[in-house]
């Protein structure tokens, strides 16, 4: 059902160093930011191990349920990341228009993702194929997809928000109003930048050109972007907890990310 290698293994260790982040800043801190902050490496931690079974499955169904949850938790990483720029750094909660509107899109992307296995009158609409990629180039990729009519869904949702969430953070860290924390929001919006491009890059925009060999390659920097990240924000909220235990999950959450890439 799965062949695991080394990069696949690599992928999934990312996913316990990202989940054990999130479960960090959650003991640490219950500022309102810092809640937001968690369900953004929530998500992003389950889109890792979506796309590490996805990269590790032989089972041409597993693939198509794995790369359809990769989708689903990419929107909600970029609605979740959203939600944090408008929050971060001083706690301010976002209008119940906003809230409504971020729970609506993530309702209405269930059907469209699983739509094959939840409502067969939508079949397809989001992804017609996923067949068995016969000459990888450069990894032990599996698997190539075609998309649906209605798969640049995805493509809108995940680019707008994150430009606006990055946009926010452009905003507010050249705002007098911030200037306590302009540090750290700057050292965010640096990292989160350098995160997302890559990723966007090499996960979807390759391969709507038909390019999959990098699909694995394009978890490395919103991982590692997202691990630094965590620092900052445990940095400047102060948590109750002991630095060394903090600086232990960065170090083997660094340690792995640098693996990935020169082993």
């Amino acid at each position: 059902m799965f062949a695991f290698s080394f990069y696949s293994i690599v992928i999934l260790s990312l996913f316990f160093c990202v989940l054990s982040l999130a479960v960090v800043v959650f003991v640490g801190s219950k500022k309102y930011s810092s809640r937001s902050f968690t369900v953004f490496l929530l998500f992003l931690s389950f889109w890792i191990l979506s796309a590490g079974l996805f990269y590790s499955t032989i089972n041409e169904d597993l693939a198509h349920l794995t790369l359809r949850s990769c989708y689903f938790f990419g929107t909600l990483i970029s609605l979740s990341f959203f939600h944090f720029a408008l929050s971060y750094p001083y706690n301010y909660k976002p209008s119940f228009i906003t809230k409504i509107t971020l729970v609506a899109i993530s309702i209405i992307s269930i059907p469209l993702y699983y739509s094959s296995e939840l409502l067969p009158v939508t079949k397809d609409l989001f992804l017609l194929s996923v067949e068995k990629f016969s000459e990888p180039i450069f990894c032990e990729m599996l698997w190539s997809y075609k998309f649906g009519t209605f798969a640049f869904f995805f493509d809108i949702i995940f680019f707008c928000f994150w430009f606006v969430g990055l946009a926010t953070l452009y905003y507010k860290k050249n705002n007098k109003k911030f200037i306590l924390a302009k540090k750290q929001i700057s050292h965010i919006y640096i990292t989160m930048l350098f995160g997302v491009i890559p990723a966007g890059i090499l996960i979807i925009i390759l391969p709507r050109l038909g390019i999959f060999d990098f699909f694995w390659l394009g978890i490395i920097p919103i991982a590692g972007s997202s691990i630094f990240m965590s620092y900052s924000i445990m940095e400047y909220g102060q948590m109750n907890i002991k630095t060394a235990s903090t600086e232990f999950l960065v170090l083997v959450a660094a340690g792995l990310l640098f693996l990935s890439i020169f082993v």
